[in-house]
């Protein structure tokens, strides 16, 4: 370890000790130049220290100066140094002192999302998640949603978990659902894409989204579009479909919709893709537990019958 790590790390436990306080506030403006370092363990023990000095008010001023630096630390090829980097901004929001100096750089990082390197979005789809707790973002956040609904089709799992998360956390506050609604449309249009956990984590997404009543209207008005989609000349499409079917029918607003589903849903037994079988099957077999699906499932037990006869376990 350099003598400069050696330092950082001495320092940082000075920090604990309020008499020394006086004497780090001299030290300050060094560390935090040491976040542009080109020496990268030196930046994660900077980013590190400087969260930890935002617990005490004297070096707050010099702190907010650094903000920009951490920012540029998100797009690091390390994931060592964009998770240090996304504690610290986690970590700094957490003083409303910082929060006009944030804010300034959340268009920095919202454009991170469309950046070519997958780690750098996934540093920002984290980052903008543990913002959204903060009310002084909310309008800048706001402007990331179509963003991070890309996201959701991402090549990256870790990114498409990331957008999911963030989304799901952006539909637990009220002020961001007008946002969310006009953009339900095209979360459904994701259902078609190829890649198998890009469908999966849109049909997640929409059933997290289909837990708040607000957004029952907008995603009512898709429910013929994914019923479309149980006809698709994908097989992983139709999955796709069957499953979030599945997943609204625990929502008494959806039935009368889904039940228009139910013969589309009986020919997907028959289907030559085990997983659009399956879903069909999960799919029956929640609507089966409301009574007024009864009379139009009763016609589909010989599938269901043939379904446990097929050769195929799943």
């Amino acid at each position: 370890m350099s003598d400069q790590l050696v330092l950082l790390h001495f320092r940082s436990w000075l920090i604990t000790v309020i008499e020394f306080h006086d004497a780090i506030a001299t030290t300050t403006p060094p560390i935090i130049q040491l976040i542009n370092d080109d020496d990268w363990p030196a930046q994660l023990v900077a980013a590190a220290a400087l969260s930890k000095l935002a617990k005490h008010v004297e070096f707050h001023d010099a702190i907010a100066t650094s903000i920009p630096s951490i920012i540029q630390l998100l797009k690091d090829g390390r994931p060592v140094t964009r998770s240090t980097a996304a504690t610290a901004l986690s970590e700094l929001a957490e003083h409303v002192e910082f929060h006009d100096a944030i804010a300034t750089t959340i268009p920095s990082i919202i454009q991170l999302l469309k950046n070519d390197d997958w780690s750098a979005r996934l540093a920002a789809a984290t980052v903008l998640s543990k913002l959204v707790e903060h009310v002084k973002f909310y309008d800048a956040i706001a402007t990331a949603i179509p963003s991070i609904i890309q996201l959701l089709k991402d090549d990256d799992s870790n990114v498409k978990s990331a957008a999911g998360t963030a989304l799901s956390q952006l539909a637990d506050r009220v002020e961001f659902h007008d946002a969310i609604a006009t953009t339900i449309p095209s979360i459904i249009q994701l259902l078609k894409y190829d890649d198998w956990s890009a469908r999966l984590a849109v049909s997640t997404a929409l059933s997290k989204l289909a837990e708040h009543v607000e957004f029952h209207d907008a995603i009512g008005t898709t429910v013929p579009s994914i019923i479309q989609l149980l006809k698709d000349d994908d097989s992983n499409v139709r999955s796709a479909a069957g499953t979030v079917l599945s997943q609204l029918a625990d929502h008494v607003e959806f039935h009368d919709a889904i039940a228009t589903a139910i013969p589309f849903i009986i020919q997907a037994l028959k289907d030559d893709n085990w997983r659009a079988r399956s879903a069909a099957a999960t799919a029956l077999s929640m609507l089966i537990e409301r009574v007024e699906f009864h009379d139009a499932i009763a016609t589909a037990i010989p599938s269901i019958i043939q379904l446990l006869k097929d050769g195929d376990s799943n």
